[in-house]
């Protein structure tokens, strides 16, 4: 009995000490280390500096005022690949702790798998016709609002949060009942309609939207960052998008810049095709300021020696692009001549439709691969038997 106490005891011990220490924020001198990491030439050393510092935004009370500050000049930054970082590491803030931010993401996200034309809007189920244009186009006016809103929430952007929440309201109403019809949204088994929509959005979404500058205040952020930088895109060629990913555009009808956002799967447009999971990032790039591309687009995705994000790499030689643009997802054609298993590098190509819109020239990419078929009946019980068999204890070997 008194064992029983002693380790009751040890055990609230322990538990009150953790407790403490995750409430505290992370060491400045420690923050400075991994933020100056994220420059760093080796892929596993900037993955393994951000995982760190998501595990620390993931905890009450990770960062200092200061460090949210630092973190947010980061995403403004002229090196790509620290803005990319930044980014991932502010979502996972905001997105941990504002309840009214997981509000806004469970009730308004729009999401596809890409292949049948199923998806999600918030808590309702829709359908549209991939080989419809019309059909589709209504499916991307609302999920184009939702990108929008998406990546001002993962940079704490209230100004873009708020213009992107109307329009995307405004895009619903629009629609109206036959429009909403026609993409077979339902909610509880029931059509959705716009009278539906206006009661969630006064009684759910309105009080949380007035509450998400607040919320990013109180993280020690600053609800109004000054705006990402841009990539210009003169000509056609190899465009720096960062270290860890690499664009090359066959031509440029016309100049412009990219948006690169590194994007946590809580806010990605697509889910992966059926029978295929993420690995690692989720790559959103969007054309900007009158940039029309065409011809045939090649992209580079390093995914390292070590994966410390997401789900491990099981065989690289079987690794794919998934490309999804305009509703619809890809697995795009792979480019022997820079890729590269020995250097982890992954590449693949496409051609840039010319009935694509343009700001969906480029679209969300991720690395995937094939889910593992799971044991049948009988190769488990033969896997079990076996570790039985090598766990039995052994007889010692008796001399003759």
């Amino acid at each position: 009995m008194r064992s029983h106490r002693s380790i009751l005891v040890f055990a609230l011990i322990c538990l009150s000490t953790s407790s403490s220490a995750f409430a505290q924020a992370l060491d400045q001198q420690e923050f400075d280390r991994l933020f100056g990491l994220f420059g760093s030439f080796r892929f596993s050393i900037r993955e393994g500096a951000q995982r760190d510092l998501i595990a620390a935004a993931e905890k009450p009370g990770g960062f200092t005022a200061i460090q949210v500050a630092t973190i947010q000049t980061g995403m403004i930054s002229a090196d790509p690949e620290v803005r990319v970082r930044s980014e991932r590491v502010f979502a996972s803030l905001v997105r941990t702790h504002p309840a009214s931010v997981i509000t806004v993401i469970g009730q308004l996200r729009v999401q596809t798998n890409g292949t049948n034309g199923e998806f999600v809007f918030g808590n309702v189920k829709g359908k549209y016709d991939p080989a419809d244009p019309a059909s589709r186009q209504k499916f991307l006016v609302l999920q184009r609002h939702w990108r929008a809103l998406s990546l001002g929430l993962m940079k704490g952007d209230v100004d873009q949060v708020y213009g992107a929440y109307d329009a995307m309201s405004a895009a619903v109403i629009g629609l109206g009942d036959g429009g909403l019809k026609d993409l077979n949204l339902k909610l509880n088994g029931q059509d959705l309609t716009v009278d539906d929509y206006r009661t969630s959005r006064v009684n759910t979404l309105d009080p949380a939207f007035a509450k998400i500058p607040a919320d990013i205040r109180n993280l020690g952020g600053n609800p109004n960052p000054p705006p990402k930088m841009k990539m210009n895109v003169p000509q056609g060629g190899f465009v720096p998008l960062s270290k860890s990913m690499r664009l090359d555009v066959g031509q440029v009808n016309a100049p412009g810049s990219l948006d690169l956002t590194d994007s946590p799967d809580e806010f990605a447009l697509s889910s992966p095709p059926p029978g295929y999971e993420y690995v690692g990032h989720l790559y959103d790039i969007g054309a900007a300021d009158g940039l029309v591309a065409g011809g045939t687009v090649r992209i580079d995705i390093e995914y390292g020696d070590e994966q410390l994000v997401g789900n491990a790499v099981r065989d690289a030689s079987a690794l794919h692009i998934l490309r999804y643009a305009d509703g619809v997802s890809t697995l795009l054609a792979p480019d022997p001549d820079h890729t590269s298993v020995a250097d982890h590098v992954l590449s693949g190509t496409y051609a840039v439709g010319s009935l694509t819109s343009q700001d969906e020239a480029f679209g969300e990419f991720a690395i995937v691969q094939a889910v593992p078929e799971p044991l049948s009946c009988a190769a488990a019980g033969a896997a079990l038997a076996a570790v039985a068999l090598l766990c039995r204890p052994r007889r010692a070997l008796c001399p003759v």
